[in-house]
């Protein structure tokens, strides 16, 4: 999936288009392929060094009324609060901007509910995720999205809820920050002119409402803004669970390797097609795979392949390739491992 993603984000780079990718997964670091693009690393860890809120929505949001509906959500589900309590939050940060507020730091202690600001503050002195969020200052504007190619790499482990799992705070803390970049990432490249947004791990936008909604959010404003948003997820069936509607907003669908069985009928289901014995054997067998020439009797890799359903519904088992050598070792996470290679049409 990796690999499949990185040949997607260089040929955008190299087309011209402004691309983010986030990769949330610190045990993948891909930064060979920001170095093999020419692109810039952004790592979380290196945010908070100087000051704090490299994600306050203030810092980057379209207005200040979209910056306080966005703050009151994180807040909302960070805290865990109730309907009553979202709204004295929302109320607070509101009358924080009437009276000069430019970042949430500076806007949340207008908040009526002593014990929420003390929660606030509480976790703002103890957490580097919940610090990301909240500027204690207004900062100056940044648009990361200068250069050709940025990736946003995590470099610190995410502890991410199970399905099913009852969500702790630290976990939502998680989700509400990527959910964070997510938006961030997208108001960027509009403000650059569009481009290409790719987000991996993408089924941790869709474990609580708030997620969802950011998701169905990108689908029904990224044409206007000139932005492709690229998810990806192993989880495919997390797409098609009761109260996400997402598969209205993709437009395009590739699907990779597959073993589980229930994995392989949400994705033959978002390609719109019957699940048969037969396609469902052929999900389990499109990664990468090393073959033998019978007529030169050396071993060749045949590259991983996708099923494709495009713009106008047609479908094609479409191979992740050519891929360059210099590329394939840039894509690679698995150093002990030799990454697919195949150079020639």
């Amino acid at each position: 999936k990796t690999f499949f993603l990185s040949n997607l984000a260089t040929q955008s780079a190299l087309a011209g288009r402004k691309t983010i990718f986030v990769n949330p997964k610190a045990d993948g670091d891909i930064s060979k392929l920001a170095d093999y693009i020419g692109g810039e690393t952004v790592r979380l860890s290196h945010l908070d060094q100087n000051e704090p809120g490299f994600f306050d929505p203030f810092n980057w949001a379209e207005t200040p009324e979209e910056a306080i509906t966005i703050a009151t959500k994180f807040i909302t589900d960070i805290l865990d609060l109730d309907g009553t309590q979202s709204i004295t939050v929302g109320n607070g940060i509101k009358q924080g901007v009437a009276r000069g507020a430019q970042c949430v730091g500076q806007a949340y202690k207008y908040i009526k509910d002593d014990a929420i600001k003390h929660d606030i503050q509480g976790l703002h002195g103890q957490n580097d995720l919940f610090r990301l969020a909240i500027a204690l200052s207004p900062r100056k504007k940044e648009n990361i999205a200068k250069t050709p190619f940025t990736l946003i790499q995590w470099d610190k482990k995410l502890d991410l809820p199970t399905p099913g799992q009852e969500i702790k705070i630290h976990q939502r803390l998680a989700l509400g920050l990527l959910q964070l970049t997510c938006l961030a990432s997208s108001q960027w490249l509009k403000d650059a002119g569009g481009g290409v947004l790719i987000f991996d791990e993408a089924w941790t936008l869709l474990q609580n409402g708030a997620g969802s909604a950011i998701v169905e959010q990108l689908g029904r404003e990224a044409r206007s803004a000139n932005v492709l948003p690229v998810l990806a997820t192993q989880r495919v069936d997390d797409v098609l669970r009761e109260g996400v509607n997402l598969e209205t907003h993709l437009s395009r669908v590739f699907v990779l390797q597959l073993k589980d069985e229930k994995e392989q009928l949400a994705a033959l289901k978002l390609c719109g097609l019957e699940p048969t014995d037969e396609l469902q054997d052929t999900l389990g067998k499109l990664g990468a795979q090393t073959r033998l020439d019978e007529s030169t009797g050396t071993s060749y890799i045949q590259p991983a392949r996708a099923i494709y359903r495009d713009l106008d519904d047609r479908h094609s088992v479409v191979h992740i390739a050519p891929v360059p050598a210099s590329a394939a070792a840039a894509y690679n996470t698995t150093p002990d491992m030799e990454a697919p290679v195949n150079d020639e049409v």
